[in-house]
């Protein structure tokens, strides 16, 4: 990026050649170094939607990036973010991805509550027709329920419904960011609340691609998905789910599905040989990675529940023929990589992996 900055300063020509891929994603992330400063990153973003090099605009990233920052930064960095960044997205026409990272879940409540108000709102009323992808970072799943509402809810005409960005999207990223202290009392955490257009047969609905993550085990046992998806890729971090339903959606998806990322996914029910066995016929799947993924402690799935797996380990269980399914799925990974004409993996891949197990 620095080498790019230089290159404009060397004549209008290269200007012209390094701007697009100078601006072209642009992150508003508070740093704690910041917090001694009298300079708000969101200055640069004002100063840029302003400018002329608006137009090349097509990732933009914001929030807050670790706890280090002191609450009256915090609280002033999120009002200033509320006061801009409706002006500042109706500028950036252009604009394809759209990622809000969240803030320290350390803050107060109230003040985390003014980061959900500020995306909601944002959303709502800010035509974003370019739009294709979106993360969102809320700290518990009852702010999901506000932008994804489980009833509709009467809407002006300026207000930009949920259905109509979602129809628009190829991505959505949904990620949980507040964990219970060492002192807060244990909490069953709620999937978040499906978004009305993953969970209706929506002709329009266009989605390739679904994330979730959550900073503490998220069951996603009562999440309701459509059977009209036809996801590409499905990534999955720190959640609980049956087999059942995890297969559910991966084999409603068979025909388009090419890439599985799976950490810390733990099985409420059924046994990993089998979900690792049936992901072997999914014809298009060329790219496939596990990650310390084993059984919850509590209910049908704590048979093969292992406390003490190795850390790294990519599986966390007691049932050792999972590593033959493992292997096979590696192996028609490897196949279906070859016939797509993409570079097979090494034979040394294939040792590593199983030896991490």
């Amino acid at each position: 990026r620095h080498q790019l900055a230089t290159l404009r300063l060397v004549n209008r020509a290269f200007c012209r050649s390094a701007s697009p891929r100078l601006f072209r994603h642009l992150r508003v992330v508070a740093k704690s170094a910041q917090s001694k400063t009298s300079e708000s990153p969101l200055v640069g973003l004002v100063e840029l939607s302003h400018g002329p090099y608006a137009d090349y605009v097509r990732q933009l990233d914001i929030g807050l990036e670790d706890t280090e920052h002191s609450e009256d930064f915090c609280s002033m960095f999120l009002e200033d973010l509320a006061g801009v960044l409706p002006s500042c997205l109706c500028r950036l026409s252009k604009l394809k991805a759209l990622d809000f990272q969240g803030v320290p879940g350390s803050l107060p409540e109230a003040t985390t509550r003014d980061f959900v108000n500020t995306v909601i709102s944002s959303l709502r009323y800010v035509p974003l027709p370019n739009l294709t992808e979106l993360d969102i970072a809320f700290p518990i799943t009852h702010d999901f329920a506000q932008f994804f509402p489980h009833k509709t809810i009467s809407s002006s005409a300026l207000r930009i419904s949920t259905e109509h960005i979602l129809e628009r999207l190829h991505h959505l990223g949904l990620r949980i960011t507040a964990a219970p202290t060492e002192h807060a009392q244990p909490q069953q955490h709620e999937s978040p609340s499906p978004p009305p257009g993953a969970t209706a047969h929506n002709p329009g609905f266009n989605l390739k691609s679904l994330a979730i993550a959550s900073a503490d085990t998220l069951d996603l046992d009562g999440a309701s998905f459509s059977r009209a998806l036809r996801l590409e890729s499905i990534q999955l971090r720190r959640v609980s789910i049956s087999s059942y339903k995890l297969l559910s959606l991966v084999e409603q998806c068979k025909d388009s599905i090419q890439h599985i990322e799976l950490h810390q996914v733990k099985l409420n029910s059924g046994e990993w040989q089998h979900v690792l066995s049936r992901m072997t016929h999914l014809p298009g799947l060329v790219s496939f990675v596990i990650k310390s993924c084993g059984y919850s402690s509590t209910g049908a799935g704590a048979t093969y529940y292992n406390p003490h797996g190795a850390s790294g380990a990519v599986m966390k269980t007691t049932n050792s023929t999972e590593i033959l399914a493992l292997g096979a799925l590696h192996r028609r990974v490897h196949e279906n990589r070859v016939n797509c004409g993409l570079a097979p993996f090494r034979e040394t891949e294939f040792r590593r992996r199983l030896k991490s197990i």
